[in-house]
């Protein structure tokens, strides 16, 4: 995403610069085609992973031990960056090992300072140790504007820190529509409904599983195809086979990026039945390849989704109704294709990264103004 916003601002004649954390102790600069000057700075931060295997343990532990003698470096060279490009806006996104560097600097050098919530940084928040939740309280209290990419994960965010609730709104993510308006249809065997997610408790394609269990009964010549990876994939497997559908739903796998609209582009409808979703860019992947969608209503699902309109909404954990919603498009065609109409015009009017990056360009104004 922050990639995508600075090309955009490149593509504008603004001038950006990205200072971002590195897995090396070596600091490192290098210039992006479109213009810009990407910094890569070891910020590291006393922090030890325990739930996430052995190998992530120990690298945090390394990265622990280091963080002392690092980290004043780290500081040095990032006001040094700082005060040599003059930025008239600092745009922290994601409040995490970085927030620490940033607000010492921004306070030191008197920069304005814009912050980006994106969910998990939200999300987690009360599951976190004292330090970093003190540090996300105090980013989103120094910060001169807080943007998040959801209603859902804003209002978390003031019920964490109120005060930013005069200084704060909703900037949603972007989408680029060329990457949907090329490339020939995945060919399958048969008409398939789709869903592409990392597999995780989260993402509920446990509950997919169970409610296509009854739309296989309905239209027997209709397959399941699950894109994505991850932990709860052999378990949703074994689920299809106890449901008597594992020859009708496709375990496909994690796929390459630009195959992605390709697969989109031959589905019948497209669902993401999240029990967590803290925005949902792959919705508007199915938006942007014009698909009739059916997604639960999660996060910041509805923000985008309005449900008869563009979309249809269920509630998460509901298989019945995950159920209900896909044949409520399988049985109107009709219906179908008018939600999935409405929903181009949606990501082409409203979430584009040329509307998006405008709108951050507004706040930036307003901020320098300031």
């Amino acid at each position: 995403m922050v990639n995508k916003i600075a090309k955009e601002l490149s593509s504008h004649s603004h001038d950006v610069t990205i200072i971002t954390s590195s897995t090396s102790v070596k600091p490192s600069a290098e210039s992006d085609p479109c213009g810009f000057t990407v910094y890569r700075l070891p910020f590291f931060t006393p922090r030890l992973v325990t739930h996430a295997g052995k190998a992530i343990m120990m690298r945090s532990l390394g990265r622990s031990l280091l963080s002392p003698a690092l980290a004043p470096l780290s500081f040095l060279r990032l006001l040094g960056i700082l005060i040599k490009i003059k930025p008239d806006v600092v745009n922290l996104h994601y409040v995490g090992d970085t927030a620490l560097y940033v607000l010492l600097a921004c306070k030191i050098l008197n920069m304005k300072l814009m912050v980006n919530l994106h969910g998990s940084d939200i999300d987690r928040f009360h599951n976190r140790f004292f330090f970093p939740r003190l540090l996300t309280k105090q980013t989103l209290c120094r910060a001169n504007l807080v943007v998040a990419n959801s209603l859902d994960i804003l209002t978390k965010a003031t019920v964490i820190e109120p005060s930013i609730k005069s200084k704060s709104r909703v900037i949603g993510n972007g989408i680029d529509l060329s990457d949907f308006e090329k490339g020939a249809k995945y060919n399958h065997h048969k008409e398939y409904i789709l869903n592409v997610a990392n597999f995780v408790e989260n993402k509920g394609q446990d509950v997919l599983i169970a409610a296509f269990a009854r739309i296989h009964k309905l239209y027997p010549d209709i397959d399941l195809i699950m894109v994505g990876d991850g932990h709860t994939k052999n378990s949703c497997i074994e689920l299809s086979q106890k449901l008597g559908i594992r020859e009708v739903i496709n375990f496909m796998g994690r796929i390459d990026k630009e195959k992605i609209p390709s697969i989109m582009a031959g589905a019948s409808l497209f669902v993401l039945s999240s029990r967590k979703e803290a925005f949902g860019i792959v919705i508007l992947e199915a938006m942007a390849s014009q698909k009739p969608i059916v997604a639960t209503s999660v996060g910041g699902v509805p923000d985008i989704i309005k449900s008869g309109m563009n979309g249809i909404l269920v509630a998460p954990d509901d298989p019945e109704q995950l159920a209900e919603g896909i044949l409520t498009l399988l049985n109107n065609k009709s219906f179908a294709d008018t939600l999935a109409k409405k929903a181009f015009e949606d990501v082409v009017n409203k979430y584009m990264w040329s509307k998006v990056v405008s709108e951050y360009i507004n706040e930036y104004n307003k901020l320098i103004e300031t």
